[in-house]
């Protein structure tokens, strides 16, 4: 073999070197480049993965702030408290009148120790006017009857049954004829309103009157001592949308 032939030899395996390296690197970048778009991808799909994640559990918290709203709305209607208690809701009186003077906020606060059992003297007739354009309309009837029955002032009664019930918008009021929110575990249902209007007087009567405990303001010392508010909503309602439309104020405050 001649000297040219060994050089071309030798050069044709110098090419075929140069190119295998060539080759190889070119390889690497290739493997490379695919195992960062890999990652990449991987990155990407945990980011999906996580987003949905997410997506979910907003949409259950979003479930369980409208099951929490609900719930709000039905303690508001009714707290739950001890048995043969009757539970306190913190509803604004539901003005029922327009333009009228009001009974003199002293006269108001007089309410909370007036005697309960002393009875109001209205008949069915004229406390179904009185409710008249309120929730609690057509109830009059049997408020009186409680009176009768119980001993229990009717406009008592009413009073704490819109305080309980905001004027008988609650639920259970609607939904149970629950007219003073009575729970006993959970919300009572009674066969009528009458029913638990009755009920109510002859709770009211055996459980604190028959204690002893004559007053508004005697009876929320036991069912709610932190809550001195209680006596003055019930007598607010009372004083502003009840004894207002009763047919003589005045003889009204007076007889009580």
């Amino acid at each position: 073999m001649s000297t040219n032939d060994i050089i071309l030899a030798e050069n044709r395996n110098y090419f075929l070197v140069k190119l295998k390296i060539a080759f190889i690197f070119t390889m690497m970048l290739i493997i490379n480049s695919y195992l960062v778009k890999q990652e990449y991808q991987l990155k990407i799909d945990t980011i999906h993965q996580k987003t949905s994640t997410l997506e979910t559990q907003i949409k259950q918290l979003k479930t369980e702030k409208e099951k929490l709203q609900e719930q709000v709305v039905i303690l508001n209607s009714s707290i739950e408290v001890v048995p043969e208690e009757i539970p306190i809701t913190t509803v604004a009186s539901e003005p029922v009148i327009e333009d009228l003077e009001p009974v003199n906020l002293l006269k108001g606060m007089d309410l909370a120790y007036v005697d309960v059992t002393t009875k109001s003297n209205l008949s069915g007739t004229e406390l179904d006017e009185i409710l008249k354009d309120t929730g609690l309309a057509g109830l009059g009837q049997s408020f009186m009857k409680a009176e009768q029955m119980y001993g229990m002032n009717s406009l008592v009664l009413i009073a704490i049954s819109a305080a309980e019930t905001g004027w008988g918008q609650s639920s259970a009021f609607r939904n149970k004829n629950n007219t003073h929110g009575i729970t006993k575990g959970s919300v009572l249902s009674y066969s009528s309103k009458e029913e638990c209007i009755l009920y109510t007087a002859d709770l009211l009567q055996r459980n604190y009157v028959g204690q002893g405990l004559n007053s508004l303001s005697e009876i929320q010392s036991k069912y709610c001592p932190p809550n001195t508010g209680w006596t003055y909503l019930i007598t607010d309602i009372m004083a502003y949308n009840l004894i207002p439309k009763a047919e003589s104020c005045v003889d009204y405050i007076e007889r009580t």
